[in-house]
């Protein structure tokens, strides 16, 4: 019984970290989807302004 609590155990961190890690790779993902759209934002603005002179 005690080596089955500990398989389910190893078997949970396993479960635990993959998700840690999958939750870190989209939290990166979306950082630099932000900061993609923010940098089209801007260069859209700077020629709207351009456009304005």
């Amino acid at each position: 019984m005690v080596k089955n609590n500990r398989t389910i155990e190893d078997a949970l961190r396993q479960g635990l970290t993959e998700k840690a890690r999958v939750t870190a790779q989209e939290v990166s993902r979306e950082k630099l989807e932000e900061a993609e759209r923010e940098d089209r934002k801007h260069i859209h603005e700077s020629r709207h302004e351009s456009e304005e002179q």
